[in-house]
């Protein structure tokens, strides 16, 4: 049994990388022989992205992939469509992350008017008050709430 000290979880998860390349090269074993175990899901994002950005394949067990859990897509999707507000797949995604009380029905009825004017689901939300999509006014208000949320953000 070997045991290491690593001063942070970077290090920990690389020197970790770095000792089943060179048993795959030295031992001739395959990555199947191999397994990495940690105590909690969040310290997977480390050893995920080095696994990642190195090229090598993996699987999780028992567990998601740290980018396919839903808390990272969504703020994953927060930041692409701030970079890109015609990003409407991302809009449509967080526009009720967390909760503002807008359905599945409003969305559509916004992508049906953004569809029909050919313009952005964003351009949409930013003139709730002033397009005519027939929209309670309570669901308005909540929409404006939200423009003023991501323009704030934007800045």
């Amino acid at each position: 049994m070997l045991i290491f000290y690593h001063p942070d979880e970077q290090q920990e998860a690389q020197n970790t990388i770095d000792m089943i390349k060179k048993l795959k090269e030295q031992k001739n074993t395959t990555r199947g022989d191999m397994a990495i175990l940690y105590r909690t899901n969040s310290q997977s994002q480390v050893f995920e992205h080095i696994l990642v950005t190195e090229g090598i394949p993996y699987k999780i067990r028992g567990g998601f992939r740290f980018f396919d859990r839903k808390e990272i897509k969504d703020i994953v999707s927060y930041i692409r469509f701030l970079i890109n507000p015609k990003d409407n797949m991302s809009l449509a995604r967080i526009i009720n992350t967390p909760s503002r009380k807008i359905g599945k029905t409003t969305i559509q009825k916004l992508e049906e008017y953004a569809n029909q004017h050919d313009i952005s689901l964003h351009e949409v939300i930013q003139h709730i008050q002033t397009n005519p999509v027939e929209l309670p006014a309570s669901t308005k208000k909540r929409l404006k709430q939200f423009a003023t949320q991501i323009a704030f953000w934007s800045e």
